[in-house]
Formats: structure tokens, sequence, C-alpha cells
């Protein structure tokens, strides 16, 4: 929340909505038992996977896997 703060309204929002995204894709495909954060190894190339096969472009899953990362702050 606090580092939320220091981001542009639109650029929080954007970034909640990948979170969200990301967490939706963990617990669907690994079961919701499964913890999206500190995101591990297996999580994080089967989202970029997803990504691919779903034809977002690299910038945007670069994004994805931007903001996961950020999330842990």
């Amino acid at each position: 929340a606090l580092v939320l703060s220091f981001l542009s309204q639109y650029t929080a929002s954007a970034y909640k909505s990948v979170f969200l995204t990301y967490t939706r894709f963990v617990s669907q495909y690994f079961g919701t038992a499964s913890h999206p954060l500190p995101p591990s190894l297996q999580h994080l190339s089967s989202h970029i996977a997803h990504c691919f096969l779903k034809g977002l472009a690299a910038s945007t899953t670069r994004t994805f896997v931007n903001v996961t990362g950020f999330s842990k702050v």
C-alpha cells in the first residue's frame, strides 16, 4: 500500500489489475492453496508461457513480470 501511494492513480490501478490477473492465474492453474507471493519460478514461467499462448505482446508480458516482482516490495 505504501509503495502504491508513490505511483500515479492510473499506474497503481494498472498494477492492481495485472496483479489480480496473475493471482487468478495461479489459483486457476495451481489451486487455491497455492500462494502467488513470493512468485515461484514455476508460477512465473508458467504465466509467461500462458501469456505467449494467449498472443500477448512481449512488452505486456514483461509488464506482468515486472509487476509481479514489484509486488514483493
